[in-house]
C-alpha cells in the first residue's frame, strides 16, 4: 500500500485501539467456551491489531507516534481527500469511508469488525460500531439518513433489518477500489469520454443557423447550473456528436460521462451521479424513447451536472415538469443533399479515389447524417483493404455498396430485404403504366433540383418524398415493378412485414411504423408494403372502442406518410378498399391490369428458354391468345413445365406447357375441358390419371 493510504490506516489503528481499551475499562467479560467459533477472542483480535499497527507505522506499541493524530484529522491519501472535498464530507463521514474501506481491502480488519460487532460472521461495521469507534460529537448518527451526502451520493448502503445502530455499512461496489487507489470500469451502458477526446464545433459540419442556436445555447448553460439541453434528431443526424460539443463548450475541460439506453433501463440513478461528481463530468444522455423512463427522470432530479439530453424526439413537456430543470430544445434537421456532400467531403479528407460527381451521387443516393457516414467510411475502408491490400485508395463502389448493407440491420425483423435483378423493360405493362414508373423515377432523381434549385421547397413542405400505388389483381408484375425502381434508382428494397407490424396492444403499431420510417429516411431504402389494404384500409364509423383505435392508426399513417421524405410503395389487389385520404396522397398511381395478347406473348418469349433447350413444337402465339393468364401464372407454367421435362431429359415442349398451364387454370378455379388443348390433350389426361409417374410421351 502506499504511504498515504498507510498513515490513513494507521490512524484507524489507534482509533480501534481506543475503542478496546474502553470496552475493556467497562468490564466487557471473556468469551465462553459455549460461544467459541461464533465470537472472535479478545486475544486474537488485539494480536490482529499489533500486527496491522507493526505493518502501517513499525511499531506494534499504541504509544508509538502516529503518521496522523487521531484525534486532529487531516486526510493524506488522496481518494479520500478527492471523495471528502467531491461530495461535502464532513471529518466522521470520511473516517465511515475509511472504515468501511479497510474491511473490504484487509481481512484483518473483518476479523476485527466481527470481534466488535460480537459475531464473527459479521464482519462489516455497523452504524453503531462507527459511532463508537469515530464518533466524537453528539449526533452523528444522523450521518445515515437518507439526505446526508453518505447515503444521497450512493457512497454506501446500510444492509440488515434491525435498528438503525444495528445495520451493516457497505461501501459502494464500484467505489471501493477507487477509494483504494484503483480506477474501476463503469456499469453497462456508461462511458467516460476524456477532453482531449470531446468532440469541438470545428468537428462539426451544420447549417449556420443549427450551428449559431447551438454556440449560444452553450453560453447560457455555462451561467446556469441546473440547464437541461434537448438535442433531437433522427439516428444518424450527428446528434451524438453535436450534444458532446455542447458538453464541452459548457463546460471547457471537464470530461463527459456518456449515458446510453441500457443504464437508464437498469442502472442506479444514485451511482451515475456519483460517477459524473466523481469525474466532475458533464453528462450526456441518450435517451432514444421520447418519453423518460421512471430512472432517467429519477436520475435528472439527482445530477447536480450540466446535461445534455439526445434523443429521437422533444420530450420538454415531463422533463421540465418532473425535473426541475431549465429546459431548452435543439432540433437538428433532416440533412439535404448539399450538407451531406460538405460531410462526405470533410470525412474523405485525402481519400482521393472519389472525385467531387461521385460525392455528389453518393450523398444523393443516402440520406446519411455524419454518425451514419463515418460508420459507412470506416467500413468501406475495411473493405478496401481487405480486398486489394493495406494501401488500396478508397473507390464509390465500396462506400456505396456498404452503404446499401446498412440498412438491415436497422430494420430488423419487421421488414424482409427484396434482391432487385429486375430492370423496367422486365416489366410488360400497359404504355399508360410505364409512363407512371418513369415518373416516379423521374421524381426522385429530380427532386434535389425541383425542391432545391427550383424553389419549390419553399412554397410545398409536404410531398417531398415519393408515394406509389401500384393495384391490380395478382400475378400482374407489381412486386416486379418495386423492384426494379429500386435496381433502377440503386436503393434497397424492403417488403414491410405487416404480421410483424400490427399489434393487438395500443400504441405498438404506431411505433412499430415509426421505426420503419425514421430507419428508411436513414437508410434511404423504399419501403415496400404489400397487400397495403390490410393496414391502410379505409376509415369506418365509430361503433366501438376497437373502430376508433383503428382510425387512430389510419390517422397516424397517413401524417407518417406526409411526412416521410423517401419512397413508399402500395401494393394492393383492391384499390378501392384504401382509405381516401391515401389515394389523394399518391404521387404515382399506376394500374396493374392483367395482361392482353400482345403483353401476354412478350412475356411467354421473355421467360421460355432458347435454343436447344426449346422444343420444336412450342408456339408461342398460340399460348398468347389461348390462355388469359397473368404474367404471375405464365411465370409458374414455364418454371413447372421446365421442371418436367428436365425430369423426363428433353427439351422444354408443348405437351409440358400444356400440362403446366393446366395446372394453372385449376389452381386459380378455372375448370377447363383437357379437350380444349388439343394435341396435347393425352398429355394432360395422362398427368390426372398418373400423377406421380410420367406422361405417355415420355414412355
Amino acid at each position: 500500500m502506499m504511504d498515504g493510504l498507510q498513515a490513513e490506516l494507521a490512524r484507524l489503528d489507534l482509533l480501534l485501539v481506543d475503542l478496546l481499551r474502553r470496552l475493556r475499562r467497562r468490564g466487557r467479560s471473556q468469551v465462553s467456551e459455549a460461544a467459541h467459533g461464533l465470537v472472535i477472542e479478545e486475544g486474537e483480535a488485539e494480536g490482529l491489531l499489533a500486527e496491522l499497527m507493526s505493518q502501517h507505522t513499525g511499531s506494534a506499541d499504541a504509544a508509538a507516534p502516529s503518521a496522523v493524530s487521531p484525534t486532529q484529522y487531516e486526510a493524506v491519501w488522496p481518494p479520500l481527500v478527492r471523495a471528502r472535498k467531491t461530495f461535502g464530507l464532513d471529518r466522521f463521514e470520511a473516517d465511515v469511508l475509511l472504515l468501511a474501506l479497510a474491511v473490504e481491502i484487509d481481512g484483518r480488519y473483518a476479523r476485527l469488525v466481527g470481534f466488535l460487532n460480537d459475531h464473527a460472521a459479521q464482519v462489516r461495521p455497523t452504524v453503531g460500531l462507527a459511532v463508537a469507534l469515530l464518533g466524537r460529537a453528539a449526533g452523528e448518527w444522523r450521518s445515515f439518513f437518507p439526505q446526508a451526502p453518505l447515503l444521497h451520493h450512493a457512497l454506501v448502503s446500510l444492509e440488515g433489518d434491525g435498528p438503525l445502530s444495528a445495520q451493516s455499512i457497505r461501501l459502494a461496489q464500484t467505489l471501493w477500489p477507487r477509494l483504494a487507489g484503483q480506477d474501476t470500469a463503469l456499469p453497462a451502458g456508461v462511458r467516460l469520454c476524456a477532453p482531449a477526446d470531446a468532440v469541438t464545433w470545428d468537428d462539426l459540419v451544420l447549417p449556420d443557423p443549427v450551428r449559431q442556436r447551438a454556440m449560444a445555447l452553450s453560453a447560457w448553460a455555462a451561467a446556469e447550473p441546473r440547464a437541461l439541453l434537448l438535442v433531437h434528431g433522427r439516428p444518424g443526424s450527428g446528434r451524438s456528436a453535436l450534444a458532446a460539443a455542447l458538453a464541452q463548450a459548457a463546460r471547457p475541460g471537464a470530461p463527459i460521462l456518456i449515458v446510453e439506453g441500457e443504464a437508464l433501463s437498469n442502472g442506479d440513478p444514485a451511482a451515475l451521479a456519483r460517477d459524473a461528481l466523481w469525474y466532475g463530468a458533464s453528462v450526456v444522455v441518450h435517451a432514444i424513447d421520447s418519453k423518460p423512463s421512471p430512472v432517467a427522470l429519477t436520475l435528472l432530479r439527482t445530477l447536480t451536472a450540466f446535461v445534455v439530453w439526445v434523443t429521437n424526439e422533444p420530450a420538454i413537456e415531463p422533463l421540465a415538469a418532473s425535473t426541475g430543470r431549465l429546459v431548452i430544445d435543439l432540433a437538428l434537421p433532416n440533412s439535404d443533399v448539399e450538407l451531406r456532400t460538405s460531410i462526405l467531403n470533410r470525412l474523405l479528407g485525402n481519400d482521393g479515389g472519389t472525385r467531387r460527381d461521385e460525392v455528389l451521387a453518393l450523398a444523393s443516393r443516402f440520406s446519411f447524417g455524419p454518425g451514419r457516414w463515418q460508420l459507412a467510411l470506416r467500413l468501406a475502408r475495411e473493405r478496401a483493404r481487405a480486398e486489394r491490400g493495406r494501401e488500396a485508395t478508397l473507390l464509390p463502389e465500396d462506400l456505396s455498396h456498404v452503404c446499401r448493407a446498412l440498412p438491415e440491420v436497422e430494420l430488423g425483423a419487421l421488414a424482409q430485404r427484396l434482391q432487385s435483378p429486375f430492370v423496367l423493360d422486365d416489366v410488360i405493362v400497359p404504355t399508360s403504366t410505364r409512363a407512371e414508373l418513369e415518373l416516379g423515377l423521374a421524381w426522385v432523381r429530380h427532386r434535389r433540383r425541383v425542391f432545391g434549385t427550383w424553389g419549390l421547397g419553399q412554397k410545398i413542405f409536404a410531398g417531398r418524398g415519393l408515394a406509389c400505388l401500384f393495384f391490380g389483381p395478382p400475378g400482374t408484375g407489381k412486386t416486379m415493378a418495386a423492384q426494379a425502381m429500386a435496381n433502377a434508382l440503386g436503393l434497397d428494397l424492403f417488403r414491410i412485414d405487416l404480421s410483424q407490424v400490427v399489434s393487438k396492444y395500443i400504441g405498438e403499431t404506431e411505433k412499430n411504423l415509426a421505426g420503419i420510417f425514421a430507419a428508411a429516411e436513414s437508410a434511404s431504402a423504399i419501403l415496400f408494403f404489400d397487400e397495403a389494404d390490410a393496414l391502410f384500409g379505409k376509415r369506418t364509423e365509430v361503433s366501438d372502442a376497437h373502430d376508433r383505435y383503428a382510425n387512430v392508426e389510419t390517422g397516424f399513417l397517413l401524417q407518417r406518410m406526409e411526412m416521410h421524405e423517401g419512397v413508399t410503395i402500395l401494393a394492393t389487389n383492391l384499390h378501392q378498399n384504401l382509405d381516401d385520404a391515401f389515394l389523394r396522397r399518391m404521387a404515382i398511381v399506376a394500374e396493374f391490369p392483367l395482361p392482353q395478347l400482345d403483353e401476354r406473348q412478350r412475356i411467354w418469349e421473355r421467360l421460355l428458354p432458347a435454343g436447344d433447350y426449346r422444343g420444336v413444337d412450342v408456339d408461342v402465339g398460340l399460348l398468347a391468345r389461348a390462355f388469359a393468364l397473368s404474367g404471375g401464372e405464365i411465370r409458374n407454367a414455364v418454371l413447372a413445365a421446365a421442371v418436367m421435362a428436365a425430369d423426363q431429359g428433353a427439351p422444354l415442349g408443348m405437351a409440358h406447357l400444356a400440362v403446366a398451364v393446366h395446372r394453372e387454370l385449376r389452381k386459380s378455379g378455372r375448370l377447363v375441358d383437357p379437350s380444349a388443348f388439343g394435341p396435347w390433350s393425352a398429355s394432360i389426361k395422362d398427368r390426372l390419371e398418373h400423377p406421380t409417374g410420367r406422361t405417355r410421351d415420355s414412355q
